[in-house]
C-alpha cells in the first residue's frame, strides 16, 4: 500500500494530495531538425530509394537523427534500411545525443563537433564526426583536441 507523502511532524506535504493533470504538455516538434530530416526524406520513407541531404547543425539541435531513425524502423521494421540509404551531412556543432538510437540505412556525418552522448544506443547506424577545418584539432602537433563528447 503506498502511503501519502507527509511531513516530518506526519501531515501531508504541500500538493501531496490530489495529483492531477490539468495542462497536458504540448512539445511541438515541427520546427525542429527531424522534422526537416523527415519532409526532406519523404519518397525514401515511402519506396526506400536513396537520399542525400545536407543541413547546418547548432548546439541546441539535440538527439539529432532520432526521430527520422524512429520513422525509418517504425516503417522498415527493426532492420531498418540497407546501409548509406540516408546520407545526411551535417556542418556545426552537433547538440547531446547526435545519433541517438540510429537504425541501419542511416549515416550522419558531422564537418564540425559535437557534444556528449554521441552515438548513443547505436543500433545500425553509421555517424561519422571529422574537425572543420578551421578547428584547433587540426592545428599541426594537435594531439588532444576532443570533437566528440
Amino acid at each position: 500500500m503506498r502511503r501519502p507523502a507527509t511531513t516530518g511532524a506526519g501531515r501531508p506535504a504541500a500538493g501531496a494530495a490530489g495529483h492531477s493533470c490539468t495542462n497536458p504538455a504540448q512539445h511541438d516538434l515541427s520546427d525542429t531538425l527531424d522534422a526537416k530530416f523527415i519532409a526532406a526524406a519523404a519518397r525514401t520513407l515511402q519506396d526506400g530509394s536513396p537520399v542525400e541531404l545536407a543541413f547546418d547543425v547548432r548546439n541546441v539541435h539535440r538527439t539529432v537523427g532520432t526521430m527520422l531513425g524512429s520513422e525509418v524502423t517504425r516503417r522498415f521494421g527493426p532492420d531498418g534500411l540497407p546501409t548509406g540509404t540516408i546520407a545526411i551531412s551535417l556542418t556545426g556543432t552537433a547538440g547531446q545525443s547526435l545519433g541517438a538510437f540510429l537504425p541501419n540505412g542511416i549515416t550522419l556525418t558531422l564537418t564540425g563537433d559535437a557534444n556528449d552522448y554521441v552515438a548513443k544506443g547505436l543500433s545500425g547506424g553509421r555517424i561519422i564526426v571529422r574537425p572543420s577545418e578551421d578547428s584547433p584539432a587540426q592545428v599541426a602537433g594537435a594531439k588532444t583536441q576532443v570533437i566528440a563528447g
